[in-house]
């Protein structure tokens, strides 16, 4: 099923919790929200599964008006499992059952003797819902959203708190719902690896808006905003303006320059605030200028050493702090310890520019 967003928002008592939202949800294709507590995940959630009405705008299901659908028929083509699983007081295998005795489906026993083998629940028919870890509620829970087989699955933060073990499980099943089953499936989530490693589209929220969107690859690799990259985590971001000077152009930021490579064309010297992010691992530290064709190269003391397995994050101070990443062998190569005076050399391509101007219409890039 395509489902597509025009324009939605939502307010509850005058708070405007979601606020011109567009986006389509792609068939067979698994779409992932992120962003922080707040932006509105998980109510966009609940409106696409027709469990809030939204204040204004218009929902498309297969290209058609939702309401010139029959909601009722709507709802049991998809499938919302909530951040927090709740049992019914009975046993694993009636709490998985519930649903297709109600509708008074066939094969009962068949069909939850299936979905509990595919969580990992197996032979657990008979305990008591109550009884189970959080883990295995949540894996309960999800055996009980798809016992339906729907063509939609809605997962709100599907592996918040769980313990590793269930982590795994749930994880593996996504995966599954994405290469084997080719479900649709829509993901409101925190954990960015996860975004990373199974969604092919990536909304980013920020206060009920959509801030970011894209393919996941692009979103991670390059995002289009200092927000987005901060979000991620993405260390070494800069903010300041753009100059020429003798053929080549630099991001001016006081108290140094470094040098970009091509630049965006609507972009204007010294008129135009830009931010821009270069990757620790694009940076090579020596005791001695490096010499290369990488065109930026600054001295710095070393004012933090962190040991990460076998990797080193440093902090260097060079008028402005970089974050270097090498491996713990190269730091011991280079006889590195706090303090020590060090060379960082990084090409003018590896720095990426993110303009702070971008023009917005709806919270969205254009």
């Amino acid at each position: 099923m395509r489902i597509k967003v025009e324009k939605v928002g939502k307010s509850f008592d005058g708070k405007v919790i979601l606020d011109n939202i567009n986006l389509e949800i792609q068939e067979k294709r698994v779409s992932c929200f992120i962003g922080p507590n707040g932006a509105g995940k998980t109510t966009l959630l609940k409106v696409l599964n027709l469990l809030e009405k939204p204040s204004q705008g218009k929902l498309y299901y297969d290209n058609k008006d939702c309401t010139e659908i029959d909601r009722l028929f709507l709802q049991r083509r998809m499938v919302l499992l909530a951040q927090e699983a709740v049992m019914f007081n009975t046993s694993v295998f009636n709490n998985v059952a519930y649903g297709l005795k109600a509708r008074k489906r066939k094969d009962v026993k068949k069909k939850v003797k299936r979905v509990l083998e595919m969580v990992r629940l197996s032979g657990m028919e008979t305990r008591s819902a109550l009884s189970l870890s959080g883990g295995e509620s949540q894996r309960v829970a999800l055996a009980r959203a798809l016992v339906f087989d729907p063509e939609v699955i809605f997962l709100d933060e599907p592996t918040h708190n769980l313990d590793p073990i269930s982590k795994k499980i749930v994880e593996e099943f996504i995966f599954q719902l994405k290469s084997q089953f080719q479900k649709t499936v829509v993901i409101s989530t925190h954990d960015l690896s996860f975004a990373e490693r199974f969604a092919h589209q990536v909304y980013f929220l920020k206060k009920g808006r959509i801030v970011e969107k894209g393919e996941a690859g692009r979103i991670f690799s390059s995002p289009s905003s200092f927000y987005s990259a901060q979000f991620m985590g993405i260390t070494n971001l800069f903010q300041g303006k753009l100059l020429r000077e003798n053929g080549a152009t630099f991001l001016n930021l006081e108290k140094i320059k470094i040098e970009v490579a091509s630049l965006n064309q609507d972009l204007e010297m010294q008129k135009e605030r830009v931010s821009a992010f270069l990757r620790p691992e694009e940076i090579l530290v020596s005791r001695k200028p490096f010499l290369s064709s990488a065109r930026n190269c600054f001295q710095g003391g070393i004012t933090r050493m962190e040991e990460r397995g076998g990797l080193v994050e440093l902090t260097v101070e060079c008028g402005i702090p970089f974050v270097v990443v090498l491996t713990k062998r190269s730091k011991d190569d280079l006889s590195l310890t706090h303090a020590k005076k060090v060379y960082l050399t990084f090409k003018a391509s590896a720095v990426h520019l993110m303009p702070e101007n971008l023009n917005v219409k709806g919270g969205e890039r254009e």
